[in-house]
């Protein structure tokens, strides 16, 4: 073993994959968000439902990234094109979400409105806001690694942007 080594043996392997994940931050980030379900369904009895809403809720952070991104440009199109977007990835998303609570909830929510009660989205959101937590903080790091660092934004056509997205 050598001298101040942690491990057993060679610890060269540790050392490479140390560097590998110093080249490629945002992949582990999202490695490691993607481990917090794992973790919720292992350990927390996270059943079907809470899953589904994890991931529901990991569409509304990407979605309100994209809608950044296309601020990002700062044109009167970018703008328009948000604004676009929003508006049908919204719809989307909140009829999807009306399914995830009436499909698969243990209760079978059935509502009215198009949106869930907002004691019930609050009760769900305080069962996995730690999934929530990490998917928010690894498609951040991603924004401002990638796109801002990267400079991404000046590669971006805010129309491929906004269709790609929907």
């Amino acid at each position: 073993m050598k001298r101040g080594s942690t491990f057993h043996g060679d610890d060269s392997l540790f050392q490479r994959l140390y560097a590998k994940a110093l080249e490629f931050p945002t992949a582990v980030a999202l490695i490691v968000a993607n481990l917090v379900p794992l973790f919720g369904v292992l350990f927390l009895d996270w059943s079907l439902f809470p899953i589904l809403f994890i991931f529901w809720l990991e569409n509304v952070v990407i979605g309100s990234f994209n809608a950044l991104k296309l601020l990002f440009r700062c044109t009167f199109k970018s703008f328009y094109l948000m604004v676009f977007f929003v508006v049908h990835f919204g719809g989307f998303t909140a009829i999807h979400l009306k399914a995830i609570f009436e499909l698969f909830s243990p209760d079978r929510v059935a509502y009215r409105s198009l949106l869930p009660p907002a004691a019930l989205m609050t009760e769900q959101i305080m069962l996995v806001w730690p999934a929530f937590l990490v998917f928010f903080l690894s498609h951040g790091i991603s924004f401002v690694y990638n796109f801002i660092g990267k400079q991404e934004f000046l590669r971006m056509d805010p129309e491929k942007q906004t269709i790609g997205s929907l």
